[in-house]
């Protein structure tokens, strides 16, 4: 089967846009379909050539998930024109994209079956982190009528959560499968070393609340900057360690500095993906504080997964996609709107007994095991392959 994946950007550093189409494309290869990759540049593309051994194609745009959100459209609406005309010149089974800008050249094709799958709603993503701006609302609503065409013209589409697949109009929604998000179950776990980290960032048997990722306003870290002055009221040795980077961390310095906890924070910078495991078990309490917003909703997110099967103890906010993959016996639910709240569950987790922790940690693993990145692979390929995935789904959920 000759099947082309669009993803504009590369496989050189993994992330949570790359990430699950790495480990599908690798299971493509190995199952010998005639895979080409469009990507935006040509450095991306002979690398991913390099990598997977498939013909590879740079269609000339660079996009970056580090550029503003209004920078990111021009430079997407770019790279979907491009990728339009590259594609004519290919004869394809299958065109698979992992977003909503991928899947515009990908539905305008003749011939080829489209198949899409939507990690989350960029619709919602904008109106939120740019709720500030004017216009924030009305591009946002054209985003959500442009998703929804992609959907409506597709032949098949997954998403991670039925949160997300909610949202869908009724009669769009029926030809959604869902397929949840996964983690690697062999470079995360509980066994790894953390003494580079700790070295690295002077960190010694003090607890550590920690939290990896991107630091933009979805992702929540404004609300651990200000829980902090409540943890450190009880639990006055912890510290804080975050490891990422993103346009919302002035903001996240300028509150800390305000309410005194600057020396209680250590700032990694973006790490590289085999790095994580290492901040993961240098961790005493892992937090994942996406608010309570219509784009949070409907998400799993990756650092939930990685930090399960790590056998971190988690903190999460108390959402309903995060709820499709875990419960009360493995995390430790909150409101991290509210800063005194959030606190008391991170001191409450700080303080647990270990045998529960050790219980909670059992119950994490065992339940992501199911979601290793290649057994999820095997799923989304079948898709891409038109078989009947409906048992395999079920597994995935019970």
């Amino acid at each position: 089967m000759k099947i082309g994946i669009v993803i504009a950007i590369g496989f050189k550093e993994l992330h949570g846009g790359n990430i699950r189409c790495f480990y599908l494309v690798k299971e493509l290869v190995r199952r010998k379909h005639e895979i080409t990759i469009f990507h935006g540049v040509t450095k991306d593309a002979k690398d991913s050539s390099k990598r997977f051994g498939c013909n590879c194609v740079g269609v000339g745009r660079s996009t970056s998930r580090w550029q503003s959100n209004f920078r990111k459209i021009l430079n997407n609406f770019t790279f979907i024109l491009k990728t339009k005309k590259f594609l004519k010149n290919f004869d394809l089974d299958v065109l698979f994209g992992t977003n909503v800008v991928y899947s515009i050249p990908i539905v305008w094709q003749k011939g080829a079956k489209s198949v899409l799958l939507y990690t989350d709603m960029f619709s919602d993503l904008f109106e939120f982190d740019q709720s500030c701006h004017f216009l924030s609302y009305p591009i946002s609503r054209v985003i959500r009528w442009i998703e929804n065409w992609t959907i409506r013209k597709a032949d098949r589409v997954m998403m991670i959560t039925e949160t997300m697949k909610s949202m869908i109009r009724k009669p769009f929604s029926q030809k959604i499968v869902v397929i949840p998000d996964g983690a690697d179950t062999q470079i995360f776990s509980p066994d790894v070393n953390a003494n580079d980290v700790k070295r690295k960032y002077g960190i010694g048997d003090e607890p550590i609340i920690g939290y990896q990722g991107g630091i933009t306003p979805h992702d929540g870290v404004q609300f651990l900057a200000m829980a902090a002055p409540f943890v450190l009221k009880e639990v006055p040795e912890a510290r804080f360690l975050i490891a990422g980077k993103g346009e919302y961390l002035s903001h996240i310095r300028k509150i800390i500095e305000k309410n005194g906890t600057r020396d209680h924070f250590v700032f990694t910078g973006w790490l590289d993906y085999y790095r994580i495991p290492e901040v993961l078990a240098a961790t005493t309490v892992s937090v994942i504080p996406m608010p309570d917003v219509a784009y949070c909703r409907a998400v799993i997110t990756l650092r939930l997964l990685e930090a399960l099967v790590s056998g971190t103890p988690l903190v999460v906010n108390d959402l309903p996609g995060v709820r499709e993959i875990v419960d009360e016996t493995m995390v430790t639910f909150t409101k991290v709107e509210n800063p005194r709240r959030f606190a008391q569950d991170i001191i409450k987790v700080l303080r647990m007994h270990r045998e529960k922790i050790e219980s909670m940690m059992a119950k994490e693993r065992q339940r992501v095991e199911k979601l290793d990145w290649r057994k999820i692979a095997m799923v989304d390929a079948d898709f891409i392959e038109g078989k009947d995935i409906s048992e395999k789904v079920k597994y995935l959920f019970t």
